[in-house]
């Protein structure tokens, strides 16, 4: 995979995080289709690919805000 399309991939992934709540992070685990068929449609849009089952998704939590009292 180019790395072009590799980072294409990951900022679509920051951007699930931001639009589903923010202080969190997803990325890819796994394919759970072949490559050939995940790979176009993750160039497009990554939650087309989850929607379909394609991909395992990740999510990772951002830090917990500090009680300031």
């Amino acid at each position: 995979m180019q790395l072009g399309k590799a980072l294409q991939i990951a900022d679509m992934a920051l951007y699930l995080g931001k639009v589903n709540g923010r202080n969190r992070a997803y990325g890819i685990a796994r394919l759970l289709v072949p490559f050939e068929q995940a790979m176009p449609v993750l160039e497009r849009d990554i939650t087309a690919a989850i929607n379909a089952g394609m991909v395992e998704l990740v999510e990772v939590p951002g830090p917990q805000p500090v009680d300031a009292n």
